[in-house]
């Protein structure tokens, strides 16, 4: 059935923007070198399980501790372990010297006719396999890879929204033979939470998958299936936004979406569950999006976790003109330097530096510039749109025009909170007009004429309220007061 309760204020959609994903998949080499960033395994610190100088199988474990939350970290090549380190944050890093070859070890157990296994081993081949780490947070499974264990999950919901400026191809990821596998992760993921309901969750632009999508899920047997079809607009693709417009629940500040019962997924994280249960691949690689006008060439790129980003991006760029490497999304990923694939990466955006203002910058008309003010060019005429890193004028006082107000997905007041915090005017009035409500995407920064820097100001008012003892009730307290057993204490 199509969901009729989903509803949204606020966002901006992105439109006509040059440098989006080629729609085409090649493999990228395997690199000499991969690191393999422990951070990855979960909250908890992780035990180490090899040693420098030791031989090591790709889909080995490198890394495991079945008594604290999180996953194992699988090994993404073959070759020899050669350094373990510490980072400047004390999270380990462990280093592998690769010998090349592309062969992976399967993970025991797994069958293509995964729908006669038990539960439990669809469980286990998630954890083992660490596809159960695919996305923050974890998938749940007895084995305290998340929050939050199977049987509390009501809710499944995979977002298919293209809302960010620069968004992977669906349909180049999913391939035109692998409906079927998406449809088998779901399904595998619905035998293991039995209490769930699907929700399958496409913008506009992909409206007609999502009917193909059921089907396939139908044959399944999956048929508490909800198709909700939303705008795609940035940041309807985001879980604070979507989970209380289709649910119905208040997502606070500080929760996640396991803590509400509801499992969010993106496309990659279902096809590594397939992939782990019927062909018992482990989570050894990424399909990455490269996207932004300083490449040429921007195919999707499947790597291998720990791949060093510089050397991934190596064939398709110009490393002489002066450029910025930004993770997954132009408003809110970081920018990159000496980093490497991680196992929540989908796309990987190339920006030009910025050149400081020219001088009479104000008379240019604009034929590639996006403005939430129509008073560019590139507005009106078809001209593919451009971005770098320029902030494109200096910060000017708030003329209060109201546009961080209008474009706020969760409906607060931008323009009066951000006084408040340049005043130090922060006490109960910022927390009554819901600065805590802010989900910190940078739209308001993104749109304000002044160049007033709105994001950042919220999230330093936000930490000067938490540090006054002015802040929400912390992660882990349901909405009724009721502490969520810790994983040690809820045996499954």
């Amino acid at each position: 059935m199509a969901n009729k309760r989903n509803r949204f204020t606020g966002g901006y959609r992105f439109a006509r923007f040059a440098g989006q994903p080629h729609a085409q998949i090649v493999a990228a080499d395997i690199p000499p070198l991969v690191t393999m960033d422990l951070r990855a395994a979960g909250p908890a610190p992780v035990r180490i399980q090899v040693e420098p100088g030791q031989p090591i199988e790709a889909g080995a474990l490198i890394a495991r501790d079945d008594e604290a939350e999180g996953n194992p970290i699988p090994a993404s090549v073959n070759g020899t372990i050669e350094e373990i380190r510490n980072r400047a944050d004390a999270i380990p890093v462990v280093t592998i010297r690769s010998d090349g070859t592309a062969a992976w070890k399967p993970v025991e157990g797994h069958s293509e006719n995964w729908n006669e296994l038990e539960p439990q081993r669809l469980e286990q081949l998630l954890y083992r396999s660490g596809a159960a780490g695919s996305v923050p947070g974890g998938i749940p499974t007895r084995y305290k890879s998340a929050c939050v264990y199977p049987a509390e999950v009501n809710h499944i919901l995979l977002q298919l929204v293209a809302a960010e400026v620069f968004n992977p191809d669906v349909a180049t990821v999913i391939g035109t033979e692998n409906l079927e596998a998406v449809a088998q992760g779901l399904a595998v993921l619905a035998r293991i939470m039995p209490h769930s309901e699907l929700h399958l969750v496409g913008g506009r632009s992909r409206k007609t998958l999502l009917p193909a999508m059921r089907q396939a899920c139908g044959k399944y047997g999956i048929n508490r299936i909800t198709l909700d079809t939303v705008e795609d607009r940035y940041p309807n693709h985001r879980e604070e936004i979507l989970i209380p417009a289709l649910l119905g629940l208040k997502y606070p500040h500080g929760r996640s979406a396991l803590d509400l019962g509801v499992l969010f997924l993106d496309l990659h994280a279902v096809l590594a569950v397939r992939d782990a249960v019927v062909a018992g691949k482990p989570a050894i690689e990424r399909v990455i999006a490269l996207a932004g006008g300083e490449l040429p060439h921007r195919p999707h790129v499947r790597a291998r976790i720990g791949t060093p980003v510089e050397r991934l991006l190596a064939p398709y760029l110009n490393a002489d003109r002066p450029h910025r490497i930004i993770r997954n999304s132009l408003l809110t990923g970081q920018s990159l330097h000496g980093s490497v694939v991680d196992p929540h990466m989908t796309a990987l955006i190339v920006a030009a530096e910025g050149a400081p203002n020219p001088p009479l910058a104000f008379s240019r008309p604009g034929f590639r510039t996006d403005s939430i003010s129509r008073t560019f060019v590139a507005n009106f005429l078809p001209f593919e749109k451009t971005v770098d890193t320029n902030i494109h004028g200096e910060q000017r006082p708030c003329i209060s025009c109201a546009y961080c107000d209008s474009v706020c997905p969760v409906g607060i007041l931008p323009h009066l909170l951000h006084r408040y915090v340049q005043r130090g005017l922060l006490d109960e009035r910022a927390v009554r007009y819901g600065i805590f409500d802010c989900i910190d995407c940078n739209l308001c920064t993104y749109v304000c004429t002044s160049k007033i820097p709105l994001a950042r100001l919220m999230r330093e008012g936000k930490q000067r309220l938490i540090d006054e003892g002015l802040g929400p009730r912390p992660a882990g307290a349901d909405p009724g007061g009721r502490e969520l057993p810790s994983p040690s204490e809820a045996k499954p």
